[in-house]
């Protein structure tokens, strides 16, 4: 029989006001999880311009940024994205909005979602 641990629909960032220049979500323990989806909804102006950082640690305390090759773009009025981790070799993850725009203006909510995919 294969495992399967989940953790359900929670939000790690609140409310978060895009005009600061960083907001650090709550970190979620996977370290018995295969997958995360990250799900980035937000309203803002149209100088509303960031990105998203998903941090890993192993410890709590160290952060690490995970290299995607792309920058997972935060800009728009009102948008949203998803970002899949798969393979986590890391016991603690996060994300964190970064502001690029100083003009940058709205409120952002992350949600995370994990699971396992196999055996």
């Amino acid at each position: 029989m294969g495992r399967k641990n989940i953790i359900y629909n929670h939000r790690s960032i609140v409310e978060g006001d895009m005009s600061l220049v960083e907001i650090i979500g709550d970190s979620t323990n996977c370290a018995q999880h295969d997958t995360l989806t990250y799900t980035a909804l937000w309203t803002g102006g149209a100088l509303t311009n960031g990105k998203l950082v998903i941090e890993a640690s192993l410890d709590g305390d160290t952060w690490t940024e995970l290299d995607f090759a792309d920058t997972i773009q935060v800009d728009g009025a009102a948008d949203y994205l998803r970002a899949i981790v798969n393979e986590i070799g890391f016991s603690y993850i996060r994300p964190k909005y970064v502001r690029i725009n100083p003009a940058a203006t709205g409120i952002i909510n992350v949600t995370v979602f994990a699971s396992n995919r196999g055996a």
